[in-house]
């Protein structure tokens, strides 16, 4: 009989990043202004950070 394989974690990716850039920021707190992420849903803003449809990037 073979053992099913076991799931220990699922991590979303866009999670992972956003913890990556949480940590940048911490680390170059002082040389960061706003931070831009492109991703595919309606522009928002939190704290900082900027999320701008990817059809906005040439807005950069």
């Amino acid at each position: 009989m073979q053992e099913k394989p076991r799931v220990v974690r699922i991590v979303h990716i866009a999670t992972v990043e956003v913890v990556r850039i949480v940590h940048f920021k911490r680390a170059f707190d002082k040389r960061i202004g706003t931070q831009y992420v492109l991703h595919p849903k309606q522009m928002k803003t939190e704290d900082d950070r900027v999320y701008l449809p990817l059809y906005m990037a040439g807005c950069l």
